[in-house]
C-alpha cells in the first residue's frame, strides 16, 4: 500500500480531511456502537490505517478497559496518532503496516476488534479478501471486523449518484467550517 500513498498524501490528508471526509462523527459513532464490548469490559482494538488516530482515542475514550493498537503506512501519521494516544498511556500503542503485506498479521492475534475507517478501499478485490480472511482467523471469539469506508457500486448510475452525494456533503462541511470558496 505504500506505493499507493505517499507522506504528501498523508499531509494533504491531515488537510482536507475535515471537508472532504462528510460525517466523519457518525462514521466514527456508528463504529464505536458496533464495537462487541461493554463499557467496563477489558478487550484488544487494533486499527488499520488508523492516520492521525481518532478512531483510536475515541475507542479509548468510551472503553476505559480497552486496550488499543493504532497501525499505518505512514511515518507522519504515526507520528500524529502518537501524539494523539500519548494521554492514554500503556493503552495505547502505535505501530507500522503495510495494508497490502503480510508480515505485520501477527498483530491481529486475539484482537476483540479490528476497525478501520477509508482505508481498505485502496486495497484490490483479492487484497481484500486475503485481508477479510486473514482477520477471520485471529479475532477472539467475540471478535468483529468494523469498516467504514467507499465501496464502489457495480452500476455507473449508482456510482455517479454515490458520488454526486459524496461531493454534496463534502461541500456542505466546507460551508459549515467557513472554509474558502476554492474548496467549496
Amino acid at each position: 500500500m505504500n506505493t499507493v500513498w505517499s507522506e504528501a498524501d498523508s499531509r494533504l490528508y491531515q488537510a482536507m480531511a475535515s471537508i472532504a471526509v462528510p460525517r466523519r462523527a457518525e462514521q466514527m459513532a456508528a463504529i464505536l456502537t458496533l464495537l462487541p464490548v461493554g463499557p467496563e469490559d477489558s478487550a484488544k482494538v487494533v486499527e488499520l490505517c488508523c492516520g492521525e488516530g481518532r478512531l483510536t482515542a475515541s475507542v479509548l475514550r468510551c472503553f476505559p478497559s480497552v486496550e488499543a493498537l493504532a497501525l499505518d503506512g505512514s511515518s507522519e501519521m504515526r507520528a500524529r496518532a502518537q501524539e494523539r494516544l500519548a494521554e492514554f498511556g500503556p493503552r495505547a500503542r502505535v505501530g507500522a503496516l503495510d495494508l497490502a503485506e503480510t508480515d505485520w498479521w501477527h498483530e491481529l492475534d486475539g484482537a476483540d476488534a479490528v476497525v478501520s475507517s477509508l482505508a481498505v478501499h485502496h486495497l484490490s478485490g483479492e487484497q481484500k479478501r486475503r485481508l477479510f480472511e486473514a482477520v477471520a482467523q485471529r479475532l477472539s471469539p467475540r471478535g468483529a471486523l468494523l469498516i467504514a469506508d467507499l465501496v464502489e457500486p457495480q452500476r455507473a448510475e449508482a456510482r455517479e449518484l454515490f458520488a454526486a452525494t459524496w461531493d454534496a456533503a463534502a461541500k456542505a462541511n466546507a460551508s459549515e467550517l467557513g472554509a474558502p470558496d476554492a474548496y467549496q
